[in-house]
């Protein structure tokens, strides 16, 4: 017996919460948003794809628990934080040394 259904985009995106944009992007290992936990999809044909909702429980059920890890949510923001800084600063130092080339 089945225990899941196949479901298109517009499920998922109910499903999470999440547009279509951002659920492509957690699938692409080059893009800033990817999330390698992310379910994959299963291609059914070249023109339909479909996610299984068990799979997509499982994300959510996991995604839900990590959650509510406030210390873990904590060091992540303090974490992202500090790299927006330490960029802001190369850029700052690149910028200056520019300008002091110039002079």
């Amino acid at each position: 017996m089945v225990e899941y259904m196949f479901m298109p985009i517009p499920e998922v995106e109910r499903a999470t919460g999440l547009g279509k944009t951002k659920i492509y992007d957690s699938l692409n290992p080059e893009s800033d948003g990817f999330d390698p936990d992310f379910p994959k999809p299963v291609v059914l044909s070249r023109r339909c794809v479909r996610w299984r909702s068990d799979e997509i429980q499982g994300w959510l059920d996991k995604k839900s628990a990590t959650s509510r890890d406030y210390g873990s949510l904590e060091r992540k923001v303090q974490a992202q934080a500090a790299a927006k800084a330490s960029v802001a600063a190369k850029r700052k130092n690149t910028k200056t040394n520019e300008l002091a080339g110039q002079g």
